[in-house]
């Protein structure tokens, strides 16, 4: 990867205001590709969907080269979020509605 791309990565992760432990992973067919997921404590969770493979791959790696937590699912994050009791949890929509397809 370039130090160009590289720095574009980090500028972009950089730009969502997040700290570093409310970025996670959910791994894709290679180990180089994925999904990356936001935790937001006012909204929960959302999705990174950047239109640039190339920039899209770099900002996966960089997170997997910090040691991003990696979950298998979106419902395994929101499970993560209730039982680890992230700010929001609570109290944003994905984990009210998660929580009520449990009962």
């Amino acid at each position: 990867m370039s130090s160009t791309i590289h720095e574009q990565a980090v500028a972009v992760l950089d730009s969502y205001g997040l700290p570093p432990e409310n970025m996670f992973l959910l791994p894709g067919d290679s180990e180089n590709e994925g999904l990356i997921v936001f935790w937001y404590p006012q909204i929960g969770m959302r999705f990174l969907i950047l239109e640039n493979d190339a920039l899209a791959t770099a900002c996966y790696l960089h997170l997997r080269e910090r040691e991003a937590r990696r979950f298998d699912s979106p419902e395994q994050i929101l499970s993560a979020a209730a039982a680890e009791k992230w700010p929001g949890w609570d109290t944003c929509e994905p984990s009210l509605q998660h929580r009520n397809q449990k009962r």
